[in-house]
């Protein structure tokens, strides 16, 4: 549409500019002529014919070259003038506020196909979309400690749910950070209600729930047997026992910008278990307007299969800062962490290494989908003893 627009306003712009030159250069032919006539020749008849005939043969010539020139260089005329046109507009602010979105979108568009060739400026424009759209949330000052324990003081607990306890770590986790919500559309629908999710496919961390506000969602590891137990029981008593006797999820929320926070607790409205996972709804206090950015904390215990080794920290929405500490049993088990995150952050250096914690702390703006991997092997006390008599 620009370089249509362009390519206009050069053309006519083009022939403005040429037309007046010729009739510049006609004005001089003219007096050149009379000026001769008059102080060379002398003469003064039949000076009319003479400068009509000279006349006519350059404006002949002089149309041919018009025409030829434009014919040839109204590609270049307007591809130049768009050129500067966009220039001075990605120069200036305020021309750029000027512009509709639809149109600004169609230029970051256009702009990112143009660097990113071969699809990939499609797809970034396609990652990016939601948050000029405002339809994505973002984190700040964000804590994040998980805690891997072993299961010697919840056998009695969970063994209404969980056919063999043993086969299981248990995680406690510890969030804060600061949230500010920006899809309108769904704070709209929301009931005034914040959920928690437990979800048991890795994938579903991203999936969109229309009409569903998300403070956190986490990954819950357990093997398919325990999983239909726990189905089976979904009587509101039994679903309020697992949330909050032995999961102890607790949602705080803070709307102060004091160094000390006063945290108020938020009530759970009702508890859903299907087969995508665990949702738990609290009721939104009046006092807090989510649109604003609110300090959050989140404390809950999880159990994870001691089969699968691995843990996921993944930072589902845009996240400043983030500081993710993993504590764990040295005595019994080997950690390695494994980040991916994209190119774009820095990490902090690393501090002092501490027995039974891996740190990691990035200093500015993580993207959806990062994250940390953290893997272990259980110690065998049987080889360990062996390798130290070898070297002994």
């Amino acid at each position: 549409m620009l370089k249509e627009y362009t390519k206009d306003i050069g053309t006519k712009k083009s022939i403005s500019n040429i037309s007046k030159f010729f009739a510049i250069i006609m004005l001089l032919l003219v007096v050149i002529l009379i000026l001769v006539k008059k102080f060379v020749i002398g003469n003064m008849d039949g000076f009319l014919d003479t400068i009509i005939t000279n006349v006519a043969g350059v404006l002949i010539t002089l149309i041919i070259f018009n025409c030829g020139y434009e014919y040839l260089t109204r590609e270049d005329t307007a591809n130049y003038l768009a050129g500067k046109i966009t220039e001075a507009i990605m120069g200036n602010q305020n021309l750029i506020d000027r512009l509709t979105n639809d149109t600004k979108n169609d230029y970051l568009r256009n702009i990112l196909k143009s660097r990113l060739p071969d699809g990939k400026g499609q797809t970034l424009y396609q990652l990016i979309e939601p948050y000029y759209d405002s339809k994505i949330e973002w984190r700040q000052h964000f804590e994040y400690i998980i805690n891997l324990q072993e299961n010697t003081t919840y056998e009695l607990e969970w063994s209404a749910f969980f056919t063999v306890i043993k086969n299981y770590y248990f995680i406690h986790e510890d969030l804060t950070f600061t949230k500010t919500y920006r899809n309108n559309s769904i704070i709209a629908d929301s009931e005034n209600l914040l959920w928690i999710g437990f979800l048991l496919k890795e994938s579903d961390l991203h999936k969109p729930y229309p009409d569903k506000i998300f403070v956190f969602k986490e990954i819950l590891s357990i093997n398919n047997a325990d999983w239909e137990r726990i189905k089976l029981n979904d009587g509101q008593d039994v679903k309020a026992e697992l949330i909050n006797e032995l999961m102890k999820v607790q949602l705080f929320t803070d709307n102060t910008e004091d160094q000390y926070k006063y945290w108020k607790k938020l009530n759970i409205k009702q508890i859903y278990i299907n087969d995508d996972g665990i949702f738990i709804s609290y009721i939104i206090p009046k006092e807090i307007d989510i649109q604003r950015s609110n300090w959050y904390n989140i404390n809950f215990t999880l159990p994870q299969v001691k089969e699968k080794n691995r843990f996921l920290a993944i930072l589902s929405d845009p996240t400043c800062n983030p500081i993710i500490r993993f504590h764990y049993p040295c005595q019994q088990i080997i950690i390695e962490a494994i980040p991916f995150f994209d190119k774009s952050y820095e990490r902090i250096p690393e501090k002092p290494a501490s027995e039974g914690v891996k740190e990691i702390e990035l200093l500015n703006w993580v993207l959806p989908t990062s994250g940390v991997v953290f893997m272990w092997n259980e110690k065998n006390d049987k080889n360990d003893n062996q390798s130290d008599a070898n070297l002994n």
